[in-house]
């Protein structure tokens, strides 16, 4: 009402009456999760690791890995929460690789839910054999994929959310929020009743055998890799 410009980046607040929502589409990293590990684990049992059940981003993420392996071998049997604790994830885990004994891996929605499905793995000395796709690039999932537990990451471009944010905000002072979201038209998405007010970041799908590249590419933007 003040004339105001407002954005929300990595999270939205839908409803409100902010321009536009800069961040990843959690659907679509879903189904980067669910698609590369169909490339890593082919088939059989995955158990998901997340916080909560309710929340927007873990039902976007959750179904989107449902869409990719349906119709394939590699089904999500059961999807285990920990209300964002990490000792629960971590008890979550050690359960499920003893439910299911033919266990093929592991798909983990928050952060620290990767940490916790790699100390499982580690515990029960089957790296390589019960497979992980984490979301998130924590330097923890990091020095557990040099460990060879984690074999792909899903990661947030967070960069760009703060590079992008900057931009579109100096943009909107400049030329006003009607030409500058005119501007970002064909690179914006529709967000259903909301809009067409969506910049999608996107996400990197990192694998052990492009993580040095990943390295070098945070390296280019001026953040030192872990």
């Amino acid at each position: 009402d003040n004339g105001i410009h407002v954005l929300c980046t990595d999270s939205d607040a839908t409803g409100s009456e902010r321009a536009m929502y800069i961040g990843m589409s959690d659907y679509d990293a879903g189904r980067a999760a669910g698609e590369a590990a169909l490339e890593i684990i082919g088939e059989g049992k995955i158990v998901g690791l997340v916080g909560y059940a309710t929340a927007q981003n873990a039902q976007d993420r959750i179904a989107g890995v449902n869409d990719a392996l349906e119709g394939t071998g590699l089904e999500m049997v059961e999807v285990l929460l920990d209300d964002i604790k990490p000792e629960v994830a971590l008890s979550n885990a050690q359960t499920a690789m003893q439910t299911y004994p033919d266990l093929a891996g592991f798909i983990t929605f928050y952060s620290y839910d990767g940490p916790a499905a790699c100390q499982a793995v580690k515990q029960a000395g089957a790296e390589g054999e019960v497979k992980i796709v984490a979301f998130d690039a924590e330097p923890e999932t990091i020095t557990c994929m040099g460990d060879g537990a984690v074999q792909a990451m899903i990661g947030q471009r967070v960069y760009f959310y703060g590079y992008l944010s900057g931009w579109v905000m100096y943009a909107m002072s400049i030329l006003g929020e009607e030409a500058t979201m005119e501007l970002l038209d064909p690179w914006l998405s529709d967000l259903g009743d909301e809009g067409k007010i969506h910049l999608n970041t996107g996400v990197d799908v990192i694998k052990a055998d492009t993580f040095d590249l990943y390295k070098e590419y945070l390296e280019s933007i001026g953040i030192p890799s872990q």
